[in-house]
């Protein structure tokens, strides 16, 4: 019999009110090796005036690492799935950054990634990842920068 140990972390991001934006949103899903949903997240990040879907999607990817960090569980390894292809991509390290907002942004990922065990990073399809696209594009406007995050 095998264990399965792989946690699954699920991020997306969206620019509102259009891209680039005035706001980027966020939404991510925490999911443990069964498949069971453990965890939630979603809000707004902090308005700059690079507010891209690349940024809404790198601070998704960052708001999800930071609460996996902080919980506490014990993750022996976590695979990241996103639907942003140069979100995934430059992470890995397959991509090159260009911009340095965006340079800046995948470090603090690559710093929070170095906290733990073992993880991958994979694009998948909008459609795959419709859980944390729903919570991304859920984010009213008036929340302000605030989080919220559902444990299960």
């Amino acid at each position: 019999m095998t264990v399965k140990t792989t946690w699954t972390l699920f991020f997306d991001g969206a620019c509102k009110p259009t891209n680039p934006g005035k706001y980027a949103c966020f939404g991510w899903v925490l999911k443990d090796p069964t498949g069971k949903m453990r965890a939630t997240g979603k809000g707004l990040l902090v308005p700059t005036e690079n507010i891209t879907n690349n940024v809404a999607e790198y601070g998704a990817l960052e708001e999800g690492l930071k609460y996996v960090i902080k919980s506490g569980l014990v993750i022996p390894r976590l695979l990241c799935l996103g639907d942003s292809k140069l979100v995934v991509m430059t992470v890995a390290g397959k991509w090159r950054a260009k911009k340095a907002h965006l340079l800046l942004m995948r470090e603090r990922v690559r710093v929070l990634l170095k906290g733990l065990i073992s993880w991958e990073m994979k694009w998948i399809s909008r459609e795959e990842n419709e859980e944390a696209d729903v919570l991304s594009q859920g984010v009213r406007l008036r929340c302000g920068a605030h989080s919220t995050v559902v444990v299960y």
